[in-house]
C-alpha cells in the first residue's frame, strides 16, 4: 500500500490556480507578496497535516 501525499508544491500550485480561478485579477504571487506568503504558509501546514493523518492511519490499521 502506498502512503504517498500531495507535495507542498503542488499544494502551492492548487491553491494558486483556485486563487486565480475565482478572481483572476488577484495574481500576484511574486515572492514576497502576500498570496505567496499565505500560499506558503498553507501550503506547508496541508503538507504536514496530510502526512501526519496517513501516518497515524497506517500506524492504526496496518501496524506499520
Amino acid at each position: 500500500m502506498s502512503n504517498e501525499t500531495l507535495t507542498q508544491s503542488q499544494f502551492y500550485d492548487i491553491y494558486k490556480a483556485e486563487v486565480q480561478s475565482r478572481a483572476g485579477e488577484f495574481t500576484d504571487f511574486n515572492e514576497g507578496s502576500m498570496h505567496d506568503i499565505l500560499n506558503g504558509a498553507l501550503s506547508t501546514c496541508f503538507n504536514e497535516l496530510s502526512e501526519l493523518i496517513v501516518s497515524e492511519f497506517m500506524k492504526t490499521f496496518f501496524d506499520l
